[in-house]
Order: C-alpha cells, then sequence, then structure tokens
C-alpha cells in the first residue's frame, strides 16, 4: 500500500519536533510553540460551559453562528477600522484552518505564494497540500528582518498568485511599515495577487512599533 504522494512530500512540523525534544527534558523552556503560559478567563469557562448546558452541543451552520460571526465582525471592524458584515466571516476550528482553507480557495496546481522568509514552517505545508508552491523572499537583518517591497516585485512571476503577509512576523519579529505596506499594496494591486494577512501577533508590539491592518489600505 502506499500513501498518497501528497501525503509523502509533505515534511514533519520541526517546531512540533522541537516541543518533543524539550518535553524529555528536565527544567527546559520552550520556545517551540506559540503557546500562552496562562489560562483562559473564568468569565470563557463558564460561558463555555453554559452554552453546553443550554444544548450548544449539535453541529453549526456551514460558516458558524450567526450571534458569533456578528461579534467577530464587530469587533475586527473595530480593531482594523474596516466596516465588516457577518456574511464576510468564517468561523473556523483555529488561526491554521483559516489559513489552509484560504489558500485552499485560491491556489490551483504550481501556483506560488510569494511569503518573507524564514517563515512560519507551517506555511510551506499548508501550500504544498494545496498543490501551490512556496516563493520565499529573504529578509535580512540589516532591514530589521522586514520585507522589503522592492525584493517581492523582483520575486513576482507569471505564477504568482498569493501575497502571504505575516507582521509581526513569527519567527523573526519583523513588523512591516506602514510605507512598506503602502508599497506592498501597489505590487498586489499591479500583478493581480490574492493577499492573505496573518495578523495572530499584532497586538505583541514593543519599540513604539504599532499594527496598522493591510485592509484598511486603498483599494484592499
Amino acid at each position: 500500500m502506499k500513501y498518497a504522494d501528497i501525503a509523502e512530500a509533505i515534511p514533519a512540523s520541526p517546531i512540533r519536533d522541537m516541543m518533543v525534544r524539550a518535553a524529555k527534558l528536565d527544567d527546559a523552556i520552550s520556545f517551540a510553540v506559540g503557546e500562552p503560559d496562562f489560562f483562559p478567563s473564568q468569565e470563557v469557562i463558564d460561558a463555555t460551559k453554559r452554552a453546553a448546558d443550554e444544548g450548544y452541543v449539535k453541529y453549526a451552520p456551514g460558516a458558524g453562528f450567526g450571534e458569533l460571526r456578528q461579534a467577530y465582525a464587530d469587533y475586527v471592524s473595530q480593531v482594523d477600522s474596516v466596516p465588516y458584515g457577518p456574511e464576510e466571516v468564517v468561523v473556523t476550528v483555529g488561526g491554521m484552518a483559516a489559513l489552509f482553507l484560504g489558500l485552499e480557495c485560491l491556489l490551483d496546481p504550481g501556483d506560488e505564494v510569494l511569503v518573507a522568509a524564514p517563515y512560519f514552517s507551517n506555511y510551506d505545508q499548508m501550500v504544498r497540500m494545496c498543490g501551490g508552491k512556496t516563493a520565499p523572499v529573504n529578509v535580512y537583518e540589516a532591514n530589521d528582518f522586514v520585507l522589503m517591497p522592492e525584493a517581492v516585485e523582483a520575486a513576482v512571476t507569471p505564477k504568482s498568485k498569493v501575497l502571504l503577509l505575516n507582521s509581526p512576523c513569527n519567527p523573526t519579529g519583523g513588523v512591516l511599515s506602514d510605507e512598506a505596506l503602502c508599497a506592498l499594496a501597489k505590487i498586489a494591486e499591479k500583478h493581480d495577487l490574492f493577499v492573505i494577512c496573518d495578523e495572530v501577533y499584532r497586538s505583541i508590539l514593543f519599540d513604539g512599533l504599532h499594527y496598522t491592518a493591510f485592509s484598511a489600505l486603498p483599494g484592499m
């Protein structure tokens, strides 16, 4: 018997490998997975229990419960200063699921995804599973590990389909400036690229840096 070629081609996660190794060591401080060192608030735990008691234990609508989608839309509208409605929200089981589903909807075999390198290792795995190809654009310490628009422009090919932005970036910590974001928006428009923004670390900023929603830029 033989597994599918796509399954055989996916490398194991080095992050998970390090997590397993760290668990075998005494007094190790693991930087393997991005996991908070605190528990959910009591309000969240109580609400989860209450929802189960009230019968929220069956299949949900495909895109999520309407009340939850509205709550998400209200939150993102406030954070990004861009108006969203519940019809523009899809609830998934997590950020990785959202990224995978987005790539699955956009990529045809051989399509390229431009992404700053080094990048979160799961990006490459997801792109491959969706039939695409990761097109790394190197970043450097001399530029504070920030993705340079001119490097993205140089990396674009006829197969380029998606620009995947992660700012603040895992693992480099690079944060795109408003100027760089605007330049990247123009590149996306020029080459008709889809843009996916992984903004999971947008609240973890230091040294006076700030978060700007890519969707708030003109045309985006």
